[in-house]
């Protein structure tokens, strides 16, 4: 079956334009991501592919980034009052 009848969501491998796509990030902010090595991805040939299990676990991890951020400010905000 080719990809192209594969709909995105249920793919194992992504471009970094498809994961993108699948996610409502720009391809930019995933290229970044893989060249920082937050977001893990392989090569094929000259096709960069990232496992929809990494690009799973990578935005659980930025969910967890931004609670803890938002729950670091509660807690100063506070020990402000």
């Amino acid at each position: 079956m080719a990809n192209s009848t594969v709909p995105l969501v249920d793919r194992i491998g992504l471009s970094p334009s498809e994961a993108g796509e699948l996610v409502g990030l720009s391809r930019k902010l995933i290229d970044r991501a893989t060249e920082t090595g937050e977001l893990p991805y392989s090569k094929v040939g000259s096709r960069t592919i990232i496992l929809r299990s990494s690009l799973d676990a990578w935005l659980k991890e930025k969910e967890r980034e931004r609670s803890r951020a938002i729950a670091d400010m509660s807690d100063r905000c506070a020990s402000v009052e």
